[in-house]
């Protein structure tokens, strides 16, 4: 039988504790890869075109993630936009498509939801701009007046562990 002395312990107990950090520490950056993205293509109704959004990890340890869209209609122009400011963690997202009424539209709507308020996007892809509730200088309310006299589809849903519901 063997002794071993108080120093020896404390020496086997640190190297423990610095492979356990080690350990987490590494499957922590392998989880939360900075610029580990996600792709989320949906497509519109009528074969209108497709709407894509990228959710990119920003910090390597912390849940920041930006949110950005391209939306690519069959005819015409593909629109790009960075969705909301950075919020830290991930957003629940739902996705709506409003078709063209008269000279207003098409709109894609976009609303996450943190806390208790949602908080909403709309792209009117007829006047290539965005419009959003968090900006009390929009005009928002008249946005989503003129948005919602086209037909609202329902597009689905990005969740907050990245996965798509479609509608």
């Amino acid at each position: 039988m063997f002794k071993v002395s108080s120093n020896d312990t404390i020496a086997i107990l640190s190297l423990i504790l610095v492979t356990v950090v080690t350990v987490f520490l590494t499957s922590g950056c392998q989880l939360n890869s900075k610029g580990e993205r996600h792709v989320f293509n949906i497509q519109l109704p009528d074969d209108s075109g497709s709407v894509e959004v990228l959710v990119t990890n920003m910090h390597e340890f912390l849940a920041e993630y930006d949110y950005h869209v391209v939306i690519k209609p069959t005819s015409g122009e593909s629109f790009e936009c960075d969705l909301f400011p950075q919020t830290g963690g991930l957003l629940d997202l739902a996705l709506e498509w409003f078709s063209k009424s008269g000279q207003c539209g098409p709109f894609v709507k976009f609303d996450h939801f943190i806390g208790q308020e949602p908080q909403s996007e709309l792209i009117d892809l007829g006047r290539r701009e965005t419009v959003s509730s968090s900006q009390p200088s929009s005009n928002y309310q008249s946005a989503v007046e003129k948005a919602c006299l086209g037909r609202r589809v329902f597009l689905g849903r990005i969740d907050k562990r990245l996965e798509f519901h479609a509608r």
